[in-house]
């Protein structure tokens, strides 16, 4: 590897190449709380940090079949990260801050196999996932990684459509949803005209990990969620 990142115990330290600029070679080494990624360009390494915490989902793929596709990514394999990292806007009267999303794509083609590179990129989104779940790969200072992720509770959406313009269905599909498929994150969908309140009780939070409500105007979470405090507003 081109650098190492400092006093943090490694879990994963591999090489990729960034996608679609697949010329761009990536050092890549996974902590419990950052992903380093460092880019060397005309003998210079320049290291970025990507903290878990901004980080909602990781998944990985396969590379696609087709007649178009370039011979030297034949037998690749890919995975993709979804963060939304805090960016400083400026607002009317002060500087505000909110989440904005960033998608970091990485493609492995160190073997001849596909398959071979599959399970390099497959190990790196487990590994992503079960930190992000709470989910140890380092015991005892030795690295673990589990087999499977493991599935977290399914996320309630309180949805009325009568309330304010009348948007939340919109929101819902058009804001909320890519972060719910981007987390892997189970789903139910409850459109009701009355009141939430009743639903705000502890009895709830057992039966789903999370709950959210989209207005007309905006959808919040009522007991944290999985966007982290990304503000999900109409535009």
């Amino acid at each position: 590897m081109a650098f190492r990142c400092p006093s943090e115990a490694v879990i994963l330290e591999e090489s990729f190449y960034s996608y679609p600029l697949t010329s761009v070679v990536c050092n890549l080494i996974l902590t419990e709380k950052v992903l380093f990624v460092g880019i060397t360009t005309k003998g210079k390494t320049e290291v970025e940090k990507v903290f878990l915490s901004d980080i909602i989902g990781c998944h990985a793929f396969r590379s696609k079949s087709g007649k178009t596709r370039n011979e030297t990514l034949e037998h690749s394999a890919y995975f993709c990260i979804y963060a939304y990292p805090l960016k400083t806007s400026a607002g009317i009267l002060s500087k505000q801050l909110r989440r904005e999303k960033r998608t970091l794509t990485f493609l492995m083609r160190k073997h001849d196999t596909e398959d071979e590179n599959f399970k390099i990129v497959d190990q790196w989104q487990r590994a992503i996932n079960c930190l992000l779940r709470g989910k140890a790969c380092l015991i005892d200072g030795e690295v673990s990684i589990p087999d499977v992720v493991p599935t977290s509770k399914k996320f309630l959406v309180l949805i009325n459509p009568k309330s304010g313009s009348g948007k939340a269905y919109q929101i819902f599909k058009e804001r909320v949803i890519p972060l719910l498929v981007e987390s892997d994150t189970q789903y139910e969908v409850l459109v009701t005209g009355s009141e939430i309140s009743r639903f705000q009780q502890k009895s709830a939070v057992y039966l789903y990990g999370s709950l959210a409500q989209v207005k007309s105007d905006i959808a919040e979470p009522m007991f944290g969620g999985v966007d982290g405090g990304l503000e999900l507003k109409s535009s």
